[in-house]
């Protein structure tokens, strides 16, 4: 079994007309995203901003963070039993957008600490600092259980991460790596000194 992972390196991100990525920008239709975002019934409004390395910003608090991608050939498709049918996915290809990443926030509904410093001393001790973030801020509707909010929330991270990865289907990857998977009978004849 082997599984190639095809990463985009993205250096910049800007609103735009159209979710794409040209020469190592992701440009998203912020609209469209959104629109996308509220058909769950749970959430009653979106906005989505852009936080870049350096910028004196903070996002408090931090629900979940994930990686555009996209799988492009192979069983099932990314984030199995959430964004699709549960299935195994570890071969096939897959492309990621590296360089930035999907932050999820919203109002505090239980303890959380999570935080990001895009700029100043914090900054250092946060790699998340050192990428693009697209920041998803989520208003569920009225009467959510805290439960179902963060989950709600951290779904919305999950389907923007598949919206925005699908801007990589047809751009060529910076690098690949390809990773091989032995049967266990193919894994003892090729390493018979090891453990079993």
């Amino acid at each position: 079994m082997e599984l190639k992972v095809g990463r985009i390196l993205i250096r910049d991100i800007q609103f735009s007309e159209k979710t794409a990525v040209l020469k190592s920008t992701l440009y998203i239709n912020k609209s469209e995203l959104i629109e996308y975002l509220k058909e769950d019934i749970n959430i009653s409004d979106v906005d989505i901003e852009i936080a870049k390395p350096g910028e004196s910003v903070r996002i408090i608090p931090i629900k979940d963070i994930s990686q555009p991608i996209i799988k492009v050939s192979g069983r099932g498709q990314v984030f199995p039993g959430f964004i699709s049918d549960v299935d195994s996915v570890g071969e096939g290809f897959t492309k990621v957008l590296e360089g930035c990443a999907v932050v999820t926030s919203g109002k505090i509904v239980n303890f959380q600490e999570g935080i990001i410093d895009m700029s100043g001393p914090g900054a250092s001790y946060n790699s998340f600092s050192k990428l693009n973030n697209i920041v998803l801020l989520i208003e569920p509707i009225d009467g959510l259980s805290k439960h179902k909010h963060e989950a709600t929330v951290r779904l919305a991270g999950l389907k923007a991460s598949y919206y925005l990865g699908k801007a990589g289907i047809d751009v060529e990857p910076d690098e690949t790596e390809l990773f091989k998977y032995n049967t266990v009978t193919d894994a003892i004849k090729l390493y018979p000194d090891l453990p079993k």
